[in-house]
């Protein structure tokens, strides 16, 4: 009898830890890309914000929208300037594009932005969150 109450507020602080990560996951990516950028003319430009009490590594790309779930395609040949930076917690980094090949109004590609944590997991720890957001891209003339 005694075993079952244990075992229910083990599995009652197991939940409220995974809610808790969850949260804190939820509020690292918390503005850190904007939603949907415009392509005028081959070119764009937006903001990356580190949002994270971490320091990050930022990769940023172009690609194909597709029907996958995840909605990456092909890459698009394009210069992305900077391609790789670090932002330290609460930094901004301004990200030009220019984008080489030729698509009509209307496309909608996709801007990959991927972040990394630069400091190694806690010892013990084997789990890093890596967010991987695809903003979607407009082609608007």
């Amino acid at each position: 009898m005694t075993r079952l109450p244990w075992a229910f507020r083990l599995t009652l602080l197991l939940g409220a830890l995974v809610w808790l990560l969850a949260i804190i996951g939820v509020r690292s990516l918390f503005a850190q890309v904007a939603p949907v950028v415009e392509l005028i003319h081959g070119q764009a430009s937006t903001p990356v914000v580190n949002a994270s009490l971490d320091h990050v590594t930022v990769t940023v790309t172009v690609a194909r929208d597709t029907a996958t779930p995840d909605r990456i395609g092909r890459a698009v040949i394009a210069l992305v300037s900077p391609a790789v930076f670090h932002l330290n917690p609460g930094e901004r980094q301004l990200v030009r594009l220019h984008v080489r090949e030729v698509f009509l109004p209307g496309t909608v590609l996709r801007l990959v932005t991927t972040l990394t944590p630069d400091s190694p997991p806690a010892a013990g720890a084997h789990l890093v969150l890596v967010s991987r957001l695809a903003s979607k891209l407009q082609v608007v003339r």
